[in-house]
């Protein structure tokens, strides 16, 4: 029998397996809720009891919109499966608090946070075993002493953010002892419709390995692709999505505003020019062209370009003598736009060429003449951050990468109790995701991350349940470049829609 014949049996083996599996999850009934420390509403209500149906059989996934009360609905679960088991849940780092304040509404529930140091951990795994829940990070997965007990369920929250079954994550996971999988995330498709149906197959081990062997196995990209879709019609069944709009008569609708800054005469068809030229070229072939390229790098990192440029007093476009513009030509898009940024706003000095950023100054102006008192900025940028902390004439809070994880609470909570006209500054990856921040109406975007998916969750953190009046949504669009950039992300969150407006029905 040939490799192909063998996968085709394997395939339809599991097929029919998974066909009966979906049978006995629809015919589950009767499934009477325990009780809430805080009340449900309809969808929350509808999702508990989904989930227990598709648990009794097989393992889930629960991937509402971001405001919708995942984390509720699944501690309601929990209870309903507590009789003499035991829970793991998995978080990001940044998320321990937020799971710790809902878990301690239940008071059916002992948790105990297996993170930190080896010495720490030594301590509280001996906690562990008199507990029902335990709480760790993703990084944690690594070590072996997980791997010792046994779980009835994990939870895996931003599953998302593993969108590989090579992931050492994904290794860590299928190595630990549990019945069933509970995955949680708003925003499951991210780059590629593959990422969503490799992410879902790890809640069974047989379709998990299938696809292993898929990836090993020497098929063009439209076979892996049409066999990635069969399988997820078998377990998308098992998976619960519900969008924000089902509650749109209980939360106002966000109104969006687009600020356009500092657009440079005939810049998009600069670019064009240059991407057309850099098209036909190699790296290699031509010492000019490359530094051409290089040029359009540049060009594309933000629309620093310019500023660059003017910075150091060059306007043509191979005049590259500067041993300074070499050194900028040498970074990353990412490193460059932060070198650019510390160069032209050194805190010590207000005016480097004369003024601030304009965007900086559009969005103080903002600040001061809007009447709404509490605002979220994000950025991607520590410096970008940096900046505008000094700059604002508010009061001003912060949450980024180096904030300490016991300080994060108490910030935020500081911010929404105040009774000053104050300000949130947020990065992306730690500010997006978890946090509940209805007292702010309106949210800012200084510049924009590639992955659409963040932008969503960023609205996410105050457009959601509880929320009751409408929120403004402002993004500050500079140059050319960047509104390219904002195009495309608004595009690519269209299409993730679309798809998983599809993928519910």
């Amino acid at each position: 029998m040939s490799g192909d014949d063998t996968l085709t049996q394997h395939f339809q083996t599991i097929y029919n397996e998974h066909k009966e599996l979906n049978n006995r999850i629809k015919q589950a009934s009767n499934i009477i809720l325990p009780n809430s420390p805080i009340p449900l509403l309809s969808h929350q209500i509808d999702g508990c009891k989904k989930l227990i149906q598709i648990l009794k059989y097989s393992s889930a996934a629960l991937f509402d919109e971001q405001g919708l009360g995942k984390t509720l609905q699944t501690l309601i679960t929990l209870k309903y499966f507590l009789k003499s088991s035991q829970f793991l849940i998995i978080v990001p780092n940044q998320l321990i608090q937020n799971w710790i304040c809902e878990i301690k509404l239940f008071d059916c529930f002992t948790v105990t946070v297996y993170n930190g140091s080896k010495q720490s951990r030594q301590i509280t795994s001996k906690q562990c075993y008199n507990s029902n829940i335990i709480l760790t990070t993703h990084c944690m997965l690594k070590d072996p002493f997980l791997r010792t007990l046994k779980f009835k369920i994990i939870i895996v929250d931003e599953i998302h953010l593993f969108q590989s079954t090579q992931t050492q994550f994904y290794k860590n996971l299928i190595k630990l002892q549990t019945r069933r999988l509970i995955l949680l995330t708003g925003t499951p498709l991210q780059v590629k419709l593959e990422g969503l149906f490799l992410m879902t197959s790890i809640m069974h081990k047989d379709v998990h390995h299938l696809i292993q062997k898929i990836q090993d196995f020497d098929q063009s990209y439209q076979q892996k692709s049409s066999t990635y879709s069969k399988l997820f019609s078998l377990i998308k069944n098992q998976f619960i999505r519900r969008e924000i709009s089902i509650l749109n008569d209980k939360i106002p609708d966000y109104q969006e505003l687009i600020v356009y800054i500092d657009q440079i005469q005939n810049e998009g068809s600069i670019i064009q020019q240059r991407r057309n030229a850099c098209s036909t070229v190699t790296i290699d072939n031509d010492p000019i062209i490359s530094q051409q390229m290089i040029d359009f790098l540049i060009l594309e990192s933000k629309s620093n370009y310019f500023k660059v440029k003017k910075m150091l007093g060059k306007f043509e476009f191979l005049d590259i003598q500067d041993s300074y513009f070499n050194y900028l030509c040498s970074l990353s898009k990412v490193q460059l736009y932060q070198a650019a940024l510390k160069i032209q706003f050194p805190l010590d000095k207000k005016y480097f060429f004369g003024s601030l950023q304009p965007k900086t100054e559009k969005i103080i102006a903002f600040l001061s003449s809007c009447s709404i008192t509490k605002f979220l900025i994000f950025s991607q940028f520590i410096s970008h951050l940096d900046v505008l902390q000094h700059f604002i004439p508010l009061q001003v809070f912060r949450i980024d990468g180096n904030t300490p994880n016991d300080e994060r609470t108490s910030i935020l909570t500081n911010f929404k109790i105040t009774t000053e006209k104050s300000v949130l500054l947020l990065t992306y990856p730690i500010g997006n995701v978890g946090l509940n921040i209805i007292e702010a109406k309106c949210i800012i975007f200084a510049d924009f991350s590639y992955n659409p998916n963040e932008i969503q969750q960023s609205i996410s953190r105050s457009v959601r349940i509880g929320q009751k009046d409408s929120v403004q949504v402002v993004y500050f669009v500079q140059g050319a470049v960047e509104n390219e950039i904002f195009l495309n992300v608004r595009k690519q969150l269209n299409r993730n829609g679309k798809v998983l407006k599809m993928l519910s029905k």
